[in-house]
């Protein structure tokens, strides 16, 4: 795959002013015409004039030379005119021969025995020569116009007469900073120098400055190439090999440049011609992704068993033609294969108009599929070709998709991912009625702005997480909050537990059983602990196994006879290993009798002693108390522990209080994190509308904030009422609204909490209370959580006047115009658009659309279906595909750029305004009709 492949106009490097050793003061002893291109093909030309002085010797020899090199040859020659020396480059179509243009000089007449000559002349003035040169279609262009032999030299009054008759749209300049409209003192020093050392010379002076630089008043709007010349070495007045393509221009010419695609350039340098002192490089860098081409097969729209299949350029492609020629179509297939069908959900015509076509035809003839149909669109996304198949379409939602990557190495595409990826293809596609819909509600460029501005997501993802965190935190709170109503029951009952027991404890035992209690869990922590101890006799017999094993050696393993050496070492291994076996098992026996010896002095402590004396206590106790007594004895250790249990879960709930004043902060901050990052999503959509919307007539901006609409909706939509409370919802919008937002929102969040609880503030009823009574907690919270959107504000300014309005009160053009120029201002993603002219004057569509498009084009692919010529004319489009109006299917007429005859006629006879967006477009073509 080449990304540089693609049809229509694109640029090309030249140097159109080349000797060869046809020129008598060509010097160059490794010349030869394959030497030559060798050379030119070094330089990364794509195409040369050859122009020798008053000869056409070399023309054919170097087409020769160049035939398999992709390099374009124009036939040229450089005439010298009258005594005064000036030169002129003459550039011919690249058909055109060595006898072409020597026919061409004798017709000048020139005796052929001055070919080649430098000081060779032709007698006739500089007005007829170029007369002569328009005559026989060639191009005329003054070489060197500021220095020596050029065009600055003659008179002012003949240089008014050739500048204002037309006859020139084209000149080589040598210096630019000659060519500035004025100079200080100091920089007119500065270029004598420069001027001496550039061309080795000590004489040159203000008088020469002076006249080199008098034909820059004359130039601003015509066409300013730089070329090489090609001298033999640096300050060389002789011509050489070493020269070529030193410098040069960029110019935008059709895919087969020829003279005519030259001459168009010419008439449009500002969109068409890049000399090397302004651009460098190649003036024009493909967009990251665009659509490469589309094939449609088998359908009820395209020729049975042929299909039909169109090419893109990666710049201004525009779709022409007559009304029912099938120029929309070819947008309704892009747009379902990509499935961008989000925008036409709001706007049920066009939806309508999309699903009836984009669908395997019904009873009703609806639909343009049957069972083979399939579509292939392939597009480049970061350097990097991807065809994607659509095939068992029934309609977008129920398609197969495949996506291949095209593979460098295989040559060939090779399947990758799943339908999801399409989403990596950001396309934009938008009709007029989506225009004029979105200029009737401007909030609707909300999604776009959003979807253009790079980390919005994330920050949208933040506000997500947020709002997640905040429902979760609520329920926290809520859950804790249920849990502590039961403190004060719980605290009553601590209380009468308490009373019982004071009853009981007189009895007098209670002190004894509290002091067993506490004696229970010493002796069980006791046991714990022993056992733990015992367990650690374990850890010695481990270490012993393995250390028995570490003395375990194989000695029939050792083969060689050195082997004893290393059995010696093994053997005062083991023999260490011995001694440290048994010290561990001493060890071991000591540690087992000092286990042994506490427990036996745990059995005779005091401690001992005092718990059975407190147990024999207890039972001579029972023994006088009774049998009702012991009952109640039984009862107050269970009351006891009713009450331990009680007391716990009270501090359980005392915990959750002091939780609930930690969450309740939580949700506090919580809250304002989300409103830090809404803020920061506004803030990101005003920077971005400074950076991207420029212009005198259209003004888009952000009020932060401020879509009353959209909050009423979300609001109701809430509570799931669309129609009722009118006052209350008024009255809670008025609150919203008429301060300071969002500042305000506390406001009308005081008034719901009372609503909630059964209140009713002032201005609200009885029956909206209940209503939001009657919510789920996650409704109320998603009340609670309801931020206004920001409002997008789009205004025009009207033709001569001073202020702004807003859109609401323009025409349907004006509004059309506003919207259209927005989209046209940002972005890098391909922009397709059916039919954006309609509703405006050519007024709007010459002074504002084509000119966002020129701009717009520069830095990714549009796509236009037109009626207007001058947006294909003026907008110089790239590629221009003509449907075929008299065809049953969907068929291409022509295709091509803007400079074939084909389309120039096509673009008269069926386009509004044909013949005069040609003449807006001044007389950059010639119409034959």
């Amino acid at each position: 795959m080449n990304l540089s492949d693609y049809p229509g106009t694109r640029w090309y490097k030249c140097d159109l002013h080349l000797h060869t050793l046809a020129s008598k003061c060509f010097e160059d002893d490794d010349y030869s015409p394959e030497a030559f291109i060798d050379a030119v093909s070094a330089k990364g030309l794509d195409c040369i004039a050859i122009t020798d002085h008053n000869t056409g010797k070399s023309i054919d020899a170097i087409k020769d030379a160049a035939r398999d090199k992709n390099i374009t040859v124009f036939p040229g020659v450089e005439i010298t005119c009258t005594d005064a020396k000036v030169h002129i480059l003459v550039l011919f179509n690249p058909e055109k021969t060595t006898q072409d243009v020597e026919d061409f000089l004798i017709s000048l007449g020139l005796d052929r025995q001055k070919f080649g000559a430098q000081n060779a002349h032709i007698d006739k003035t500089i007005t007829k020569i170029m007369e002569i040169i328009e005559r026989n279609e060639a191009i005329a262009i003054p070489a060197h116009i500021d220095e020596y032999n050029g065009l600055s030299s003659i008179a002012d009054a003949v240089k008014q007469e050739l500048f204002g008759n037309g006859l020139i749209s084209s000149v080589q300049i040598v210096h630019s900073r000659l060519m500035k409209e004025s100079l200080s003192g100091e920089e007119e020093t500065e270029l004598i120098d420069y001027l001496n050392e550039y061309y080795g010379k000590t004489e040159i002076g203000f008088r020469d400055l002076n006249t080199w630089r008098s034909c820059s008043k004359y130039i601003k709007s015509i066409a300013q190439l730089t070329f090489s010349d090609n001298p033999k070495e640096t300050k060389s007045s002789k011509h050489g090999l070493w020269g070529v393509g030193n410098k040069y221009t960029w110019i935008k010419m059709g895919k087969s440049p020829d003279l005519d695609s030259l001459k168009q350039a010419f008439l449009v340098p500002d969109l068409r011609v890049r000399n090397m002192f302004s651009c460098q490089y190649k003036p024009y860098q493909e967009p990251k992704t665009w659509i490469e081409s589309i094939s449609i097969n088998d359908t009820y729209i395209t020729e049975c068993g042929k299909g039909f299949s169109l090419s893109f350029s990666p710049q201004m492609n525009t779709i022409i033609g007559g009304r029912g020629s099938g120029k929309s179509s070819i947008l309704r297939f892009i747009r379902g294969i990509l499935k961008k069908t989000n925008d036409l959900s709001s706007l049920t015509e066009v939806g309508e108009e999309f699903q009836n076509f984009y669908q395997k035809q019904d009873s009703h003839q609806h639909g343009v599929f049957n069972g083979k149909s399939q579509i292939t669109l392939n597009l480049f996304k970061n350097g990097i070709s991807y065809q994607i198949v659509a095939e068992n379409i029934t309609d977008v939602h129920n398609q197969k998709i495949s996506i291949s990557k095209f593979d460098f190495e295989t040559r060939e595409y090779i399947e990758i991912v799943q339908e999801e990826f399409l989403s990596l293809f950001e396309v934009n596609i938008f009709s007029q009625k989506q225009i004029y819909e979105i200029a009737n509600n401007p909030n609707a460029l909300l999604t776009i702005i959003d979807e253009s501005i790079d980390g919005l997501e994330s920050k949208k993802a933040e506000i997500s997480q947020l709002k997640s965190d905040y429902y979760v935190i609520s329920s926290e709170i809520r859950s804790y909050k249920e849990k502590i109503k039961n403190i004060k029951l719980i605290e009553s009952e601590i209380d009468e537990i308490d009373s019982r027991i004071k009853l009981l404890q007189k009895s007098g035992i209670t002190d004894l059983l509290e002091l067993s209690q506490q004696y229970s869990k010493e002796s069980t922590y006791l046991s714990r602990f022993l056992t733990k101890i015992d367990e650690e006799v374990k850890s010695f017999n481990h270490l012993l196994e393995k250390l028995k094993l570490v003395v375990e050696f194989d000695e029939t393993v050792l083969k060689t006879s050195n082997k004893d050496s290393i059995i010696a070492i093994k053997d005062n291994l083991n023999n260490s290993t011995f001694k440290i076996i048994e010290r561990i098992t001493s060890l071991k026996d000591e540690y087992v009798g000092n286990v042994e010896k506490a427990k036996e002095a745990i059995k005779t402590s005091g401690w001992s002693t005092f718990r059975q004396l407190n147990l024999d206590q207890i039972e001579i106790k029972k023994r006088d108390l009774g049998d009702q007594a012991i009952k109640n004895i039984e009862e107050i250790g269970a009351l006891v522990e009713e009450k331990h249990s009680k007391e716990k879960e009270r501090d359980v709930i005392r915990k959750y209080e002091a939780d609930i004043k930690l969450k309740e902060k939580d949700l506090e901050m919580n809250y304002l994190e989300y409103l830090k990052a809404i803020n920061e999503v506004s803030e990101c959509r005003k920077d971005f509308l400074r950076e991207s919307v420029s212009g005198d007539n259209v003004r888009i901006s952000v009020a932060p904030f401020r879509d009353k609409k959209m909050f009423e909706k979300e609001f109701r939509s809430i509570i799931n009422n669309e129609t009722a409370f009118h006052d209350s919802i008024e009255t809670l919008m008025q609150k919203c609204f008429d301060g300071r937002l969002p500042d305000t929102l506390k406001i009308i969040h005081e008034d719901l909490h009372q609503l909630r609880v059964g209140e009713i503030p002032e201005n609200y009823d009885g029956r909206f209370k209940n209503c939001i009574q009657r919510l789920s907690p996650d409704q109320f919270d998603s009340l609670i959580l309801l931020v206004p959107d920001d409002e997008i504000k789009a205004e025009y300014k009207p033709p001569r006047s001073k202020t702004f309005k807003k859109i609401s009160s323009a025409s349907a053009g004006q509004k059309t115009a506003t919207i259209l120029t927005f989209l046209l201002s940002f972005g890098n993603e391909p922009l397709i658009l059916d039919q954006p002219e309609d509703d405006l004057d050519n007024h709007l569509v010459y002074g504002l659309i084509v000119d966002r498009l020129k701009e717009s084009k520069e830095s990714r692919q549009v796509i236009v279906v037109t009626h207007n010529a001058n947006i294909p004319v003026n907008g110089d489009s790239e590629y221009i595909i003509a449907m075929d109006s008299e065809s049953l299917n969907l068929n291409v007429l022509h295709e091509g750029s803007i400079d074939e005859d084909n389309i120039k006629k096509e673009i008269c006879d069926v386009m509004e305004g044909g013949e005069d967006a040609f003449r807006l477009r001044s007389k950059r073509y010639e119409i034959n009709k």
